[in-house]
């Protein structure tokens, strides 16, 4: 029945005191669910923190026993009253969770993922409306069709489509208005929406948080600047992590560089063009497309997400650190390797080993990233990565001149002919475009003009000490570095 005011005032007092006691015994009902409910409640809450005690308890157990950090408090959730300490304990607890042998559970990651995320974007003040907002501008236009020109046939997911995927990148551009788009962009837009099943909020905030909070500035550009740095830095680490193996990469990469040099007599000297056939660093072709990649070519799709969720709870060094675990677990195999072109080719299978949990278990290989990583914190003979960044990084975008390297200046006649590839003067940096076993022993998965370009490429000899490395001059065409890009994208595996 309708009570309004109206039909009351036609009832007699019989029929409106059923109804009183009909409304006053629905609400004694109603009142009794309620409390039965908030019992309920209150005792599986009870439930919950005792267990979370009990989680805490182990986890403080395991940390001690590991030499780790005890300051922690287990809770499957973070309020926002929590304070600055006590959401230190709940991450450190998370991050003792997140190298257990399982890692954090599927069902909680997008929780302490979001957690994290927003409780280190909170300074921004973001408004996500905004971000999310349908119109379109000239640049969110522009940014389309970028992304719709790189967009990849397999990227198929139940949790990423194109639109999806659009829908991000469009919101980072908005909030980061100086932002470029690159193809590495879209690889972890998608890697990222796919961990978070789809979350588009979430995967929003997480982007912001690696791209603006945890990852170097300008990470993905079109001159590879900061990523150049990183490859120099990973060189440190693994001077320090890896001594044996250090050595032995550096020694074959001097013979292989010598040889150029001894073909020729003093009679007749080297070209320009002659001198940038010096090997780079041997690991540099291999590490920068993992990087690239975000590593989606070389983990498996579970140690993927447990390096990703080591990233969220630790930062981004902890790319680095993974990087330096891989070359750890290649190491017996390759100090037996005695020339470049055999060290390509068992560098490609072990890759390939790793990649099918054949070298490494997913636990194995996250256990090796926080115990580098712990290392490198704990040891004060290593230096941090800010240190190493910073020893490394440029103070000018001017190149400055190597004078260890006996090599000629081109020629009128060698700048012209080497102008398409905008080789560089000095030789800090160049781009090789002839084929060398680096290029041979690419990807097979990889486009064929990937494997006729030298992708990556320095003039290093092994006269040049360490603290050259950080070169001044990166100068990648456009074609060159597209082609790079491209191959990069489409051997991703969603």
């Amino acid at each position: 029945m309708d009570l309004n005011k109206e039909t009351l005032h036609k009832l007699d007092l019989s029929r409106l005191s059923a109804i009183v006691f009909q409304l006053q015994s629905d609400i004694g009902k109603a009142s009794r669910q309620l409390v039965h409910c908030l019992v309920e409640k209150d005792e599986k809450l009870r439930l919950l923190a005792e267990k979370e005690d009990r989680v805490t308890l182990l986890l403080i157990n395991y940390a001690s026993q590991n030499g780790l950090d005890t300051n922690l408090n287990f809770k499957i959730s973070a309020p926002s009253s929590f304070s600055e300490s006590a959401y230190k304990k709940w991450l450190q607890a998370w991050a003792v969770v997140s190298r257990i042998k399982r890692g954090i559970p599927k069902p909680f990651r997008k929780r302490v993922w979001n957690v994290i995320t927003t409780h280190s974007i909170r300074s921004l003040n973001i408004n996500f409306a905004v971000l999310f907002r349908e119109d379109r501008s000239a640049k969110d236009q522009e940014w389309l069709r970028l992304i719709n020109k790189v967009s990849s046939s397999k990227l198929k997911s139940k949790y990423v489509t194109c639109k999806s995927v659009e829908r991000i990148l469009l919101a980072y551009s908005r909030h980061n208005l100086s932002a470029e788009f690159t193809s590495e962009l879209f690889i972890l837009s998608s890697l990222i929406l796919k961990i978070t099943q789809g979350n588009e909020l979430i995967a929003v905030k997480v982007l912001i948080c690696l791209m603006d909070i945890m990852l170097p500035p300008a990470y993905f550009t079109q001159e590879l600047r900061t990523l150049h740095v990183e490859l120099v830095v990973l060189n440190d680490l693994l001077s320090y992590f890896f001594p044996k193996l250090s050595s032995h990469l550096h020694q074959l990469q001097a013979a292989n560089s010598s040889r150029v040099c001894k073909s020729y007599s003093s009679s007749h000297p080297p070209t320009f063009k002659d001198s940038l056939a010096f090997e780079p660093p041997l690991t540099n072709i291999f590490v920068l497309r993992w990087f690239l990649n975000m590593f989606t070519n070389t983990l498996s799709w579970k140690a993927l997400r447990r390096l990703f969720d080591a990233v969220i709870v630790c930062g981004a060094d902890m790319f680095l650190y993974a990087a330096v675990s891989i070359w750890g677990a290649f190491e017996k195999e390759l100090l037996a390797v005695d020339n470049v072109s055999d060290y390509y080719e068992k560098v490609e299978e072990l890759e390939d080993r790793l990649k099918n949990t054949k070298l490494l278990s997913s636990t194995e290989f996250i256990q090796m990233v926080y115990c580098a990583h712990e290392i490198a914190q704990s040891n004060p003979e290593i230096p941090s990565i800010d240190e190493l960044r910073h020893k490394n990084t440029p103070l000018s975008p001017q190149p400055v001149a190597v004078q260890k390297i006996s090599c000629p200046s081109p020629s009128q006649d060698e700048l012209i002919q080497l102008d398409s590839t905008k080789v560089t003067k000095t030789l800090e940096l160049n781009i090789v475009t002839s084929p060398s076993q680096a290029v041979i022993a690419a990807k097979a998965e990889c486009p064929q003009t990937i494997k006729k370009t030298y992708l990556y490429a320095n003039a290093y000899a092994a006269d040049i000490p360490n603290d050259v490395l950080a070169l001044y001059s990166l100068n990648i065409s456009e074609p060159h570095f597209n082609m790079l890009r491209e191959g990069t994208l489409y051997t991703i595996d969603m």
